[in-house]
């Protein structure tokens, strides 16, 4: 089955993270923070990854049989590398812009109707187990709803193809966070990124014509003959 890689090279993402209490442009930063500061405000990371860009239009949603999104470890603070946060992943209910922030979904004009993000619970989140020090690597085969999955192919059928999730830490309490490499990373390497494996679509390949074309020419050069 083929599989697609969207990434901010190819400028088919949006990421960036929001803060409690704060309306700070963190569009250019290159980190996202997950979890709660010494101040005990909590911390999201937010991104959108634009489907259209990547996958053939001819692609059902059912046609998708799974999903990996891969964020990279940068740091963490107050985790050791055994312990495990448990990690939700939410459909963000509406489009968001870079500049977003606690507040507003674009940096001052509009806001969410619940301040940290808009979250459609219906869809259900995906609950992520998380040990520390490592690359965030979610994936799922498991069309259920709650499932990474589910929201890619919700996506595709009623999104306009477009994959806005949140990420929020569950546990872990104050000053203990984590941070992934953002799109604004040094190296591409360490970008988010999202891989969709998929039921490829048949065609008619140009050998296969040829090789239909001359059958057919033979048969009417036969036909002539008679």
């Amino acid at each position: 089955m083929p599989t697609v890689t969207l990434q901010p090279t190819e400028a088919r993402t949006i990421d960036t993270d929001i803060t409690e209490g704060s309306s700070s442009d963190r569009s250019t930063v290159n980190r996202m923070t997950v979890g709660w500061n010494s101040s005990s405000k909590e911390s999201r990371a937010l991104l959108e990854f634009d489907l259209s860009q990547a996958l053939p239009k001819s692609v059902s949603s059912t046609g998708i049989s799974s999903v990996t999104l891969t964020l990279m470890h940068k740091t963490q603070f107050n985790f050791s590398s055994s312990q495990t946060k448990t990690y939700q992943l939410q459909v963000i209910d509406g489009a968001f812009e870079e500049d977003a922030n606690w507040t507003y979904r674009d940096g001052d004009t509009t806001s969410w109707s619940t301040a940290g993000g808009d979250f459609l619970v219906g869809l259900g989140a995906h609950s992520h187990v998380y040990t520390g020090q490592t690359d965030l690597v979610v994936t799922s085969s498991d069309p259920s709803s709650g499932t990474i999955l589910s929201h890619v192919r919700d996506a595709i059928s009623t999104k306009g193809m477009k994959y806005r999730l949140a990420i929020v830490q569950q546990s872990g309490g104050a000053n203990r966070y984590t941070t992934f490499w953002s799109s604004n990373a040094d190296s591409a390497s360490d970008y988010p990124k999202l891989e969709i494996t998929y039921a490829g679509v048949p065609g008619i390949g140009f050998k296969t014509v040829t090789s239909r074309l001359s059958s057919l020419k033979r048969r009417k050069r036969a036909g002539r003959k008679k």
